[in-house]
């Protein structure tokens, strides 16, 4: 395989480790998603499903409305590619029939607001991105946001360093997840 270092091409240091661990087959999150030699599975129930299927698939309450009892903040930035792409308003609710999620977005400003009846509730970046309706694992992720079944994909957190999409997010925290497409 060629990668077209020996004629000047213009291959990143990220890119070209996210092409070598491709090669090598490695799926790990902070890794390359999906793998050269096993089928990939989309789990996502797609963007456009009913709040209540996508609440299902996240394994999120459905609330008529907010509560205090937990009550958490985490803020999310999504880089594809080097572009910052926006984070939709109104993740988990659906204005016409006045419901919420206890985990949901407001904004378009990327904070993810946990408020839950239930003292303590936790919930994970993976279930937001089920929420969402994109689907919780890396492939999902790489599907949406590239339309292909492999690409890198990086998460940290400000709190914890590098994390997986199993992260429980936490009051306060920031995350960032970085796409990076292999090809």
């Amino acid at each position: 395989m060629r990668l077209g270092l020996e004629t000047g091409g213009r291959w990143s240091g990220r890119k070209l480790a996210a092409l070598l661990l491709g090669v090598a087959g490695i799926s790990a999150t902070s890794g390359c998603a999906g793998s050269t030699t096993e089928a990939v599975k989309y789990t996502g129930v797609g963007v456009e499903a009913s709040l209540e299927m996508r609440a299902a698939a996240a394994g999120v309450a459905i609330v008529d409305k907010e509560s205090e009892m937990t009550h958490t903040h985490t803020k999310l930035s999504i880089v594809v590619n080097g572009e910052a792409v926006e984070v939709p308003a109104d993740i988990g609710i659906d204005r016409t029939k006045q419901q919420l999620t206890v985990l949901h977005t407001h904004r378009t400003d990327g904070i993810l607001h946990v408020e839950s009846p239930n003292s303590n509730d936790t919930y994970t970046l993976a279930q937001f991105f089920h929420l969402w309706g994109i689907g919780g694992g890396e492939a999902d992720l790489c599907q949406h946001f590239l339309q292909q079944p492999y690409c890198a994909i990086t998460i940290t957190s400000a709190d914890q360093g590098v994390v997986e999409l199993g992260e429980v997010l936490r009051d306060g925290d920031s995350l960032s997840v970085d796409i990076i497409d292999m090809a």
